[in-house]
């Protein structure tokens, strides 16, 4: 009798982790992109909940029978999955920091506000100026829970820096109510001579032409599937700004000229395949929060994306694009990290030596 409970029990266990798993997909690609409510991370875990419970139940009413095949390939596919996107991760994997900086030391388990300031080096044939560098945000999420000297102490420190462009790649605020909070915070990047930006999907759901605005008002040009050119450091790079806040671009590649570079700044990282097919030599992204909630030695368990885990966060190479993706500053429902820094990506750009030199 004793091994027949245990048997039952096993067969609600292996249930309850093929749902989970089932869970785990419908939470990357539908239930974490909801548009953002007081009730949706009610959403989410009563999802959560409901699947493993009903998984669960199943597993007690087949028992430990041929049913159990069910779970299995559930389980397998996952753990598939998972071998399959650690490989691609692998192969895409491009450079680490060269430099990780803290403004606080100690055992990195609540990271909410610990912001990391991340230094890349990036040498590429095409560009024929001098080295330069670029200051990467994305996803400030400026709300007082988290206080709003930590949204300027973040601003001091990309101009304390003095990159040459920054970049900031959307969800400036996760609501309406947040926008009049805007101005005091980006008007502190004032002193970096060039300035854009694209929205973000909580941009939109705010208001894009009230957000678009205030962005604009505070010195940061916002581009909303355009371009622009840029002479610095003695070469000459394309900026185009995809605005493409859910995956679902209506951006148009541009005709790269006789510019160096073609760099493309856009929300989300789920359409860098298109952006290498159009010949970006840069892009840089956020939306993804690192996962917002890591796991050591694992990593994030939800990342908002079609890929999942497999862009989550860092410096890529895809194809012939090198992607940056941040892991933002702010942080959505709940405002908290866990072994998860917020951070600031600084890339200086520079030659690459002729080969054979």
């Amino acid at each position: 009798m004793r091994l027949l409970l245990l048997m039952r029990l096993a067969a609600v266990l292996a249930w309850a982790v093929a749902g989970g798993c089932v869970f785990l997909a419908l939470a990357n690609r539908v239930l974490i992109q909801l548009r953002q409510s007081r009730f949706k991370m009610f959403v989410v875990f009563s999802v959560m909940a409901a699947i493993i419970a009903l998984s669960g139940l199943s597993g007690w009413v087949t028992g430990w029978t041929a049913w159990l095949v069910l779970p299995g390939l559930v389980i397998l596919a996952a753990a598939a999955g998972e071998v399959f996107r650690f490989y691609l991760r692998a192969r895409h994997r491009a450079s680490r920091p060269s430099e990780r900086v803290r403004p606080r030391r100690g055992w990195p388990v609540l990271t909410t506000t610990d912001c990391v300031l991340a230094r890349y080096a990036l040498a590429l044939k095409g560009w024929k100026g001098t080295p330069f560098t670029i200051a990467h945000v994305s996803d400030l999420h400026v709300d007082p829970r988290l206080g709003l000297d930590y949204f300027r102490e973040v601003a001091d420190r990309v101009v304390a820096a003095q990159p040459d462009l920054l970049l900031i790649a959307g969800d400036f605020v996760p609501s309406a109510r947040r926008i009049p909070m805007l101005a005091p915070v980006l008007s502190r990047f004032a002193p970096v001579p060039l300035r854009y930006a694209v929205l973000g999907n909580h941009d939109f759901w705010a208001g894009p032409e009230r957000v678009a605005d205030a962005v604009a008002r505070a010195g940061i040009r916002v581009l909303r599937n355009e371009s622009v050119s840029l002479e610095l450091a003695g070469g000459r790079l394309l900026l185009s700004g995809c605005e493409d806040p859910w995956g679902r671009p209506r951006w148009q590649a541009p005709e790269r000229g006789r510019h160096d570079l073609l760099v493309v700044l856009v929300h989300t990282a789920d359409v860098i395949y298109s952006l290498g097919r159009a010949g970006a030599d840069l892009a840089f992204s956020g939306h993804y929060h690192a996962g917002q909630i890591r796991i050591p030695f694992f990593g994030p368990v939800v990342v908002p994306s079609a890929f999942g885990r497999r862009f989550d966060h860092g410096h890529f190479k895809v194809g012939p694009t090198d992607l940056y993706v941040s892991a933002g500053i702010g942080a959505s429902n709940p405002p908290l990290r866990f072994f998860c820094h917020p951070d600031i990506f600084l890339v200086t750009v520079s030659a690459a030596a002729p080969a054979g030199g």
